[in-house]
């Protein structure tokens, strides 16, 4: 089982360098590396260039933003999953890769642990559920650092949207898992460190991500446009915050429910239309 690992970067030399040592450091080598850099001006190209006889593949050229960078990766990527880890991002230990080999055996399409996240000067660990299905991708996410995507799934759902300036990884997820019935497992091995600087921690970056997810499941996933309301509705509530604290997937579903219930009988209490 092949990985390929693509990192994009954008004048970011400093985090790119820990990005790639952290790479290059590991135990066992049955992967390939790959660095799409946007045309850098701060020397980052020159740094890949130190580390280019180690790589399968590079470029630093101009290109469209994030999502095209990732999708130049994956254009160039021959193994059979992808890790996509960021400039600033790092794999965790020298022997993640080592360990992931035995808990992935190519039944799924996507492995996703629990993550590290960094602000640069403390970081502290997210832990994810045990399950994911499609009621989880409609609120929240997976991080793409601590995601072993296989390649097919990839193809399958046309990469990574580009129109998209910040969401497009979550899209992807709920698009594999709605449109494709793809096939998520938890492991135990953690990934990688998410460095919490990038561009989907900026200021104002919660309102774009809020537009771009409406947007889409509007868009293309129809059929989830109600739940997405009623979520709006109630996600600064008391409702709101058990959704964001949960620890399995299916609890969505039963506050989702008892919402609703509750939203009929008050209803008729009151003598509104239903």
């Amino acid at each position: 089982m092949r990985i390929s690992i693509i990192t994009i970067n954008y004048n970011n030399a400093i985090g790119l360098r820990k990005t790639m040592e952290s790479v290059l450091s590991q135990t066992t080598q049955p992967f390939e590396y790959i660095v799409i850099d946007g045309g850098s001006t701060d020397g980052s190209a020159e740094l890949i260039k130190q580390y280019s006889g180690r790589l399968a593949y590079w470029v630093s050229e101009r290109d469209n933003g994030i999502y095209h960078a990732m999708n130049k990766g994956i254009d160039n990527a021959h193994g059979d999953y992808c890790i996509f880890l960021n400039s600033g991002d790092c794999l965790l230990s020298s022997d993640v890769l080592a360990r992931l080999e035995d808990e992935i055996d190519g039944t799924f399409d996507v492995y996703y642990s629990d993550h590290w996240v960094s602000n640069g000067r403390k970081q502290w660990k997210c832990f994810l559920p045990q399950t994911v299905d499609v009621n989880y991708f409609t609120y929240l996410s997976i991080s793409h650092p601590n995601s072993v995507i296989k390649k097919d799934i990839l193809l399958k759902c046309g990469k990574y949207r580009e129109d998209f300036r910040i969401s497009s990884d979550w899209f992807f997820f709920l698009d594999a898992i709605y449109t494709h019935h793809a096939k998520f497992l938890h492991i135990n091995t953690d990934i990688a460190c998410f460095y919490y600087q990038g561009m989907s921690s900026s200021h104002g970056a919660q309102d774009m991500i809020v537009r771009e997810r409406e947007e889409g499941i509007r868009s293309v996933f129809k059929d989830l446009a109600p739940i997405v309301s009623e979520l709006n509705g109630y996600r600064d509530s008391v409702y709101g915050y058990l959704v964001r604290s949960h620890k399995d997937s299916r609890l969505l579903s039963a506050i989702l429910r008892g919402y609703r219930f509750a939203s009929v009988r008050i209803d008729r209490l009151l003598g509104r239309p239903e």
